[in-house]
């Protein structure tokens, strides 16, 4: 769960989470900054809806097939992204001037 109000940079603790298999209920502000959809290693909620927020936390504990599907698609964005050689590309893509895919 991370209820975040305000935040810059990398959301560290969604990407630490999401890379142990825990699926997790973020706010908006986080889904931005990972720029994964819905559903890819998070639920997303605003944190001024907290029976929203607490209803994804509930359907994250009792339904098995949504817990493995979040999970599943979290940890494929997580292999995807935290690749030592995605990593490398971006960085040298960024360098060079050109547009990030």
């Amino acid at each position: 769960m991370a209820p975040t109000r305000f935040a810059a940079g990398i959301p560290l603790k969604v990407y630490e989470a999401v890379a142990r298999g825990l699926p997790t209920v973020v706010t908006p502000i986080l889904a931005d900054q990972t720029g994964w959809p819905e559903g890819d290693g998070t639920l997303v909620r605003d944190w001024r809806d907290a029976d929203a927020f607490t209803q994804a936390l509930l359907a994250l504990h009792e339904d098995d097939a949504l817990w493995r599907s979040v999970q599943e698609r979290g940890l494929a964005r997580v292999r995807a992204e935290c690749d030592p050689g995605a990593y490398a590309e971006r960085i040298r893509v960024l360098c060079e001037g050109e547009t990030v895919a």
